[in-house]
């Protein structure tokens, strides 16, 4: 059933590095996001900051993101993802579920 949800993983310090083909039909509007640090410009230009500090500090501590923002197209989005861990307080990327909200 993961077909049917997009996906995708980023690796230790964020980087985009696996996406699945839904995860492409939802991020499509914003072009090619599949790179880098690209999938970041889904979120809207003047919500990225508080995002991206949400976002490092679940990268830095190790924890589950959970974060809900706004779209470049004023869409309310979620992010869903747990880290794979290697230790405690160590882990290698995280696998991360990307929605629309209702």
């Amino acid at each position: 059933h993961y077909h049917e949800q997009a996906l995708f993983e980023v690796d230790a310090k964020g980087r985009i590095h696996w996406f699945n083909e839904k995860f492409c039909d939802l991020t499509k509007e914003n072009g090619d996001v599949t790179e880098g640090f690209d999938w970041v410009s889904i979120v809207e230009e003047d919500k990225r900051e508080e995002f991206l500090k949400e976002f490092s500090s679940c990268l830095d501590m190790c924890r589950k993101i959970d974060i809900e923002t706004t779209s470049v197209y004023d869409q309310q989005i979620h992010f869903m993802g747990h880290p794979y861990r290697i230790s405690e307080n160590r882990h290698e990327g995280f696998l991360i579920h990307l929605y629309k909200e209702n």
